[in-house]
Order: C-alpha cells, then sequence, then structure tokens
C-alpha cells in the first residue's frame, strides 16, 4: 500500500526499518471517495485521521522512530507548527524540553512553505 502511494513522488522510506512501515501499514485505512480509494491514518501525535500523502507518509514513519525507538514522549512534539523566517512562514516538526522550564528547542527536521 505505501509503495502504491510513493510510486509517483520523490519520497523514499529506505531510512526506515521494516518493522516501522508494517506499523504504519497495519494502521492504514482506506474509504472509497467518490469512485477512488483514498487511504487515511491515524496521527501518532495529532490522533486525528489524516490523508495519507507521500509527505504524511515519511512524517509518520519519523514520528514513530521517535516515539517507538526514542523514546520521545508525545507531549512534546507538536506537528505542522509554523515557524517564522521573516515574511515567510514554514512549518517545522517541533521538539522541545519540559525540564528545561519550558525552554524550547526548534529541531527542525524538514521544513516546506505554508
Amino acid at each position: 500500500m505505501i509503495q502504491e502511494i510513493l510510486k509517483k513522488s520523490n519520497y523514499y522510506i529506505n531510512i526506515f526499518e521494516e518493522v516501522e512501515i508494517k506499523r504504519l501499514e497495519e494502521k492504514i485505512v482506506q474509504k472509497e471517495i467518490k469512485n477512488k480509494i483514498v487511504f487515511y491514518v491515524r496521527c501518532l501525535v495529532r490522533n486525528r485521521v489524516i490523508k495519507l500523502t507521500p509527505e504524511e507518509i515519511v512524517r509518520q514513519l519519523f514520528l514513530d522512530r521517535l516515539i517507538n525507538f526514542y523514546e520521545y514522549p508525545t507531549k512534546q512534539i507538536q506537528v505542522e507548527y509554523g515557524v517564522h523566517f521573516g515574511r515567510q512562514v514554514k512549518c517545522v516538526m517541533l521538539f522541545y524540553s519540559l525540564e528545561m522550564k519550558l525552554k524550547l528547542f526548534i529541531k527542525p527536521i524538514y521544513c516546506r512553505k505554508v
């Protein structure tokens, strides 16, 4: 299923382990909308159903690794967080430390224009 969504994109998932990919595939649901099959997954951080695009596949795999391999608490992750760069706003994944008295550490994983 994942390969089918990725085949016409520039996104690659070869850095992820097979077990991470399988975990994501198990969570995918499909719906028929206007006679087309559309894939969805529940976001690990936002806890809502998201349409599965190539970008979302990579995001969910990366979130899975942060949560399950690095044991990063979901309470300390924000997805699609807008950061201002002059006049532009770009979206990043945001990780922060509660132990540092809410001092934010922004670690952009990827950026895209909003």
